[in-house]
């Protein structure tokens, strides 16, 4: 151990054969004991920061890829046969989808990427949705698209069967905003800041 010399030193400085009239050397024990004090809480702190870090490593390391269940190829094959648009639909959720299998996407930003009319856009996500490969959540006028777990899935096997509450990733094109969205408000300075009165 590193600090054994420091331990065996001041239990000899302690040790009742020193004159116990001493204050100089009970002082110097004092700093020593405050100084190893430090010691230990730098450590404590050291230590939680490397366990923080190793936490970030292990969440960076499942990221940027995507697995699937091999027993649900069969399932992916029979859909391309059904209809290939779903697949494509399927795969561009998945493709945008967050750690807790979930987007929010419009039909008309499908459209836009896979060069579909909205009929064929929306057969499509219906068949998703009866075929169980997807769900859909009412968010106001949106739809929250949430990926079956137990097909495809972004983050660690443990954490996939207790998410229950989940963020989405919100993707939409620029199109589809309303012009206010695009005024120049650089220029803009806020004069007073808003309050509200209850």
């Amino acid at each position: 151990m590193k600090y054994q010399p420091l331990l065996i030193l001041l239990l000899f400085m302690s040790s009742p054969c020193l004159s116990a009239g001493s204050e100089d050397l009970a002082n110097k024990v004092k700093q020593l004991e405050k100084e190893l004090k430090t010691v230990r809480a730098l450590n404590e702190n050291l230590t939680n920061q490397l366990d923080k870090k190793d936490k970030e490593n292990n969440n960076k390391r499942n990221h940027n890829f995507v697995q699937v269940y091999r027993d649900q190829l069969l399932q992916l094959r029979k859909l391309t046969h059904k209809n290939k648009t779903a697949l494509s639909v399927l795969l561009l959720l998945v493709e945008k989808m967050n750690k807790q299998n979930s987007l929010i996407i419009s039909q008309n930003t499908m459209i836009k990427i896979l060069g579909k009319s909205r009929q064929t856009i929306s057969k499509s996500i219906n068949i998703l949705k009866n075929e169980k490969f997807i769900d859909i959540v009412k968010v106001g006028s949106a739809n929250a698209y949430i990926i079956n777990a137990n097909v495809f899935w972004q983050h660690s096997q443990i954490m996939k069967d207790k998410t229950a509450i989940f963020t989405a990733t919100v993707f939409a094109v620029g199109e589809e905003q309303e012009e206010k969205y695009f005024e120049n408000w650089e220029g803009v300075k806020l004069k007073s800041l808003p309050v509200l009165d209850l």
